[in-house]
């Protein structure tokens, strides 16, 4: 893969700004790589230490890609693969061996000094600055970063309500703000079963939303307005009504002023937003109806207009007032939650960008490099057009204040796949860098170009010939999206494949995308035609591992999953198999099987009295597979007799268990019932595995979840807890806890890949198979009104209706529009992600179910093009053969001393005793004063706490022993090993005081300071390291010498 798109480091001028557009599969991130490759080996480019160049991702997986790939090739040119060498010559201004050198240098550099290595995410750069200035931000150094701040809201909120009470201003507070939210509500959804849940979750919501935007305070109106407007509607309505009433005029029953009028009379203003405002209440009276008809008709006329105008000028206030109840609510509760997070010592993931953009200006960056460290000169941006305002509102004063110094900006993304403006990306921030108008581009003191990556390294010429079809041909026609299409360049891009003369096709289905209700889902459409297509690429060479399935929806991708694993179920008849699968909506191991039984047993554990947990995991495969490899067969049917006999059993359901089943609860469950709240958390887990043999061959399809609980274990045990109750509370949290449940997903397996649209940004594939249903447009939560002082508007198309009535021209139509247009690019963007996937073969399945979008932008009927072939992959093939990792199934070790109560003085000495022999090997000539040197450095690190000259005196007699003298004497291809640790193949770990390794034997020494407390417990202890070490020197005779140093005595054991 080569491109032209970088100078050589020797033609490079300082300060600039490179702006790269790259199309799907046009290389990209390898041109990013290879531009950091570039400045870190380059002698031509100013500050270019690792510390002075940061490369900046949008997702951990890409932060861990670029740094593989820019160790592979440094490791590359080191070892002179050419092509590289080749490569990376032409853009370095240096002789090869001199860029093999320093490419070999850098590797050693990268390891010895990874903190150094800038490559990460903006939010993981964010948190470094935030970190660096976090006195000045008032915060406590040892502060956690969470990324679900759930739990501290919910406990939050739960302190605040204790001052919400009759009579103080809190309690009046809250009684009108559930007053208003319940006059703000239709009819239907009025009462509140809940108040303090649905004003929370709102308050979440808010939060959020507000966190990731540059605004410094909310502002809203009015209510009092809103009050004004209802007595004006329900007089006008109500004298509409009389009108009507004292006429002869006949009432239209096209018309809503019926409901408008019962809804007002009740109070339900809120109601009439919603009501069609088009057809007066009366019908038009015949043009020979009377004069005084005719009067009467147009002044019914005149009130409804000047009704339906007060009602679209309280639409308008309805739309500014609507979120003021839960704006009230959120400030007055914010005290409160930041109190909740420093007394924690928590941080909100979204406080960190919001916080630092009102600390980061242009006078303060210089203390925040100084703080870091070192100064960043070099900025590499990856996937610019997923930079958020307010991101963009941080990183702007730092990299032009490394501008300002010499440095450079070098940012890569793609406007036509920006798919992320959910999380308020917002890819006009890289559009203000395409601007033709150059006087509005940032950093005008910089030299500035804008360079394109225009041919396609992925897809194969049909594929592109395709997508060009409907980007560019069927789009633009379209008046509907036509605009937005323009705005991040979808109708207007240049791409050529890298060879024009190659195979390639591409199918696209229109299937009718029946419901369960319709027809049984054995025959549906969509998964047959699914399953037809999986058949014929399995028998033209395709591996499951070179395809993909790729849906907009995550629960599609839980229905596909489930259709590939039902595959081979319904189509027993042609010998066909389930198709092994990897889904990437859900990779939290929590959705696993043994996952919930293990957590459902540790959370009976914990709690005795939960029947339902208890029940869970007498239910699930461990059990049932325990029992069964131990002999004591218990059936499904068993287990479900049993619940249901004890469902009303007035006593908990395990002490039914004992008794029905006591010989399975003293087998499986008593010693862990007992252990529970006094084993240490992990050492829990691994007994209940070693107790119901889980990495036995029989339930080995779990074994990646099992070891994940273990390693999240861990990680939990890391934070300073090991509570039983606080793990289970943890295994209990929602997806915002997900990414420490998450699995790595294995490269070689070979399993159809199923994932979203998102989940597939970046990837490419030999076959991608894109299922698209119908799309509804998704009602907007918020939309924002302001940039510094902002407000919270509700807006849909009811509600602009409403206002039409009052103002034709209201500035809420061009918000509500620019937000419906920044929708609409998403979903376009994420139809050009999901058609660009593919490398060889690109199958497209249309499931009509109603609605348009997206089936209008693709040519009518069944289409295809190009060939479909044999597939041979000449590729080399990735698979490894599995090694299984080694489980000890034996119960946690228990050393063979008898601990007895001992003095702490008395131990103290005796640790002191040992670190001072742990310095001694041999005795040599000038023993005694090398013996005093030792005693006298160990008795300062115990704060002189013992005499010297005494100590170095009955160290020297007991070493001068007859029994302990030959171990300390030198003697020829001796080996001596102090404190050593030894570690049994079963994974038991003992360090030993002194082990003496001579040609055919080995002696262990174990110290003992004072009187002989416990000897056959120290017999034992001895007997247990020659087990060990007869494990590593098999050949050797191995004995034991336990040596009392005051007693100057010793005992032999072998």
């Amino acid at each position: 893969m080569t491109n032209t798109v970088l100078k050589r480091d020797d033609t490079e001028v300082f300060p600039h700004v490179v702006i790269l557009k790259a199309s799907a599969g046009s290389g990209k991130t390898h041109t990013l790589t290879k531009r950091y490759v570039q400045f870190v080996l380059s002698s031509e480019i100013p500050e270019n230490r690792l510390r002075n160049i940061l490369a900046v991702t949008f997702s951990n997986n890409a932060a861990k890609e670029m740094r593989q790939r820019i160790v592979l090739w440094l490791k590359e040119i080191c070892l002179n693969y050419n092509s590289r060498v080749t490569e990376i010559k032409k853009i370095i201004n240096l002789p090869e061996e001199e860029i093999k050198r320093r490419s070999c240098l850098l590797i050693d550099e990268i390891l010895n000094h990874y903190s150094d290595f800038q490559v990460k995410t903006i939010d993981s750069f964010m948190a470094s600055v935030f970190k660096a200035s976090v006195l000045d931000l008032g915060y406590e150094p040892d502060f956690e970063i969470l990324l679900n701040g759930d739990d501290i809201m919910e406990y939050a909120f739960e302190v605040f309500l204790r001052s919400v009470r009759e009579g103080t201003h809190h309690g009046a507070m809250v009684s009108d703000i559930v007053r208003i939210i319940m006059e703000n509500r239709s009819e239907d959804s009025r009462f509140l079963w809940d108040p303090s849940r649905t004003i929370l979750e709102e308050i979440k919501k808010i939060y959020k939303k507000i966190s990731k935007t540059k605004s410094v305070q909310i502002v809203y109106g009015n209510t009092n307005d809103a009050e004004k407007i209802k007595g004006k509607i329900k007089d006008a309505a109500l004298k509409l009504d009389e009108l009507i009433e004292g006429s002869e005029l006949s009432r239209s029953g096209n018309s809503s002023f019926g409901e408008i009028l019962k809804s007002v009379q009740m109070g339900n203003f809120a109601d009439i937003i919603n009501r069609g405002l088009k057809n007066p209440p009366i019908k038009k009276p015949a043009k020979k109806s009377s004069e005084s008809e005719l009067v009467l008709y147009d002044e019914a006329v005149s009130v409804w207009r000047g009704l339906t105008s007060l009602i679209g000028q309280f639409a308008e206030i309805f739309s500014r007032t609507y979120f003021i109840p839960f704006i009230r609510a959120y400030e007055a509760f914010a005290a409160t939650l930041q109190h909740a997070k420093k007394q924690k010592g928590k941080v909100f993931i979204e406080d960190i960008s919001r916080r630092l953009s009102l600390y980061i200006d242009g006078d303060i960056v210089p203390d925040v490099y100084f703080r870091l460290g070192e100064t960043i000169y070099h900025y590499l941006i990856d996937e610019f057009q997923d930079t958020s305002p307010i991101q963009w509102k941080n990183l702007y004063p730092l990299i032009e204040n490394s501008l300002s110094q010499g440095g450079s900006l070098f940012a890569v993304g793609d406007t036509k796949q920006a798919i992320y403006g959910f999380r308020d990306a917002d890819y006009s921030i890289m559009k203000s860098f395409e601007s033709e108008d150059v006087e509005n581009r940032p950093f005008l003191s910089a030299e500035h170009r804008v360079t394109e990556l225009s041919v396609n390294f992925r897809s194969q010429q049909p594929i592109l010939d395709f997508n060009e079809e409907i980007f560019k041909h069927i789009l633009p026609q379209n008046e509907t999206y036509n605009f937005a299409a323009q705005l991040s360049g979808l109708s207007d891009y240049t791409q050529t494949a890298k060879n024009i003369a190659s195979n390639g096709f591409v199918r696209v289905d229109t299937v009718s995308a029946l419901t369960d209700s319709d027809e049984t889902s054995e025959t549906e459409p969509v998964k047959q035609k699914l399953y037809a297509i999986l058949d014929d690429l399995k028998l033209r060479g395709y591996k499951y591992k070179d395809i993909a399935v790729l849906t907009m929806k995550n629960d599609d991708v839980v229905t596909i999953s489930t259709w590939l694993n039902e595959k081979g179920i319904e189509n027993q008849n042609d010998n066909s198999e389930s198709v092994p699968f990897i889904s990437y909506s859900s990779l939290d191991i929590r959705k696993t099987n043994a996952a919930c039984e293990i957590v459902a047993l540790l959370n009976f554990l914990d709690s005795p009295l939960d029947d339902l947990s208890f029940a869970t995991f007498l239910s699930g495969r461990i059990f049932a597979a325990a029992a069964a490899l131990n002999n004591q067969t218990i059936t499904l049917d068993d287990i479900r007799t049993f619940l249901f006999n004890h469902r009303r059993e007035n006593s908990p359901l395990y002490k039914c268990f004992q008794a029905d089943y006591p010989e399975l609860w003293n087998t499986f469950f008593e010693q862990l019932f007992n252990s529970a709240g006094y084993f240490p958390l992990y050492d829990l887990v691994t007994e209940i595995y070693r107790v119901f043999k889980v990495f036995d061959e029989t339930q080995m399809s779990s074994e990646a979840s099992l070891v994940k609980i273990l390693e999240v274990i861990k990680t939990f045990e890391e934070t300073g807890k090991n509570s039983l109750r606080d793990f289970v509370n943890f295994a209990a949290e929602g997806d915002g806890a997900s990414q420490e449940w998450n699995i790595d997903v294995p490269k070689t397996e070979d399993a159809v890949s199923v994932m979203t649209v998102h989940k597939s940004k970046g990837l490419g594939f030999p076959v991608t198979i894109v299922i698209l249903y119908a799309q509804k447009d998704r009602p907007f939560d918020y939309i924002l009104e302001g940039d510094t002082d902002v407000s919270l508007l509700k807006l849909n198309k009811k509600i602009l209706a409403a206002i039409s009535h009052y103002d034709d021209n209201s500035p809420l139509n061009s918000l509500y529009e620019k937000e419906k247009t920044k929708e609409l690019v998403n979903k376009l963007n994420a139809l050009y992600v999901s058609l660009t996937r593919a490398k060889n073969e690109l199958y497209v399945i249309l499931a009509t179910n109603g609605g348009k979008y997206p089936f209008e932008l693709f040519p009518e009927g069944d289409t295809e093009a190009g060939r479909r072939v044999l597939y041979s992959d000449a590729s080399e093939d990735t698979s490894t053969d599995v090694m299984p990792i080694l489980h000890t199934l034996r119960p946690p070790y228990h050393f063979g001393v008898n601990l007895t109560p001992i003095n702490i003085g008395e131990k103290q000495r005796g640790d002191f005793i040992h670190r001072v022999l742990s310095f001694v090997d041999y005795i040599s000539d000038d023993f005694k004063n090398t013996l005093n040197r030792i005693v006298e450095m160990v008795n300062l690190e115990y704060g002189n706490l013992y005499n010297v000259k005494e100590t170095t005196e009955s160290l020297l007699r007991f070493l001068q022993h007859d029994d302990i003298k030959p171990y300390f004497i030198h003697a020829k291809e001796r080996v001596l090993k102090k404190e050593q640790e030894y570690t049994t193949a079963t994974g038991v770990t003992l360090r030993m005081d002194r082990v003496v390794i001579d040609n055919d034997s080995v002696c262990v020494i174990d110290y003992k300071t004072g009187r002989a407390h416990d000897e056959m417990g120290y017999v034992s202890q001895i007997k247990d390291y020659l087990r060990i070490l007869r494990e590593f020197y098999p050949n050797k005779n191995c004995t034991g010498l336990i040596a009392y140093t005051d007693m100057q005595g010793s005992s032999l054991i072998k």
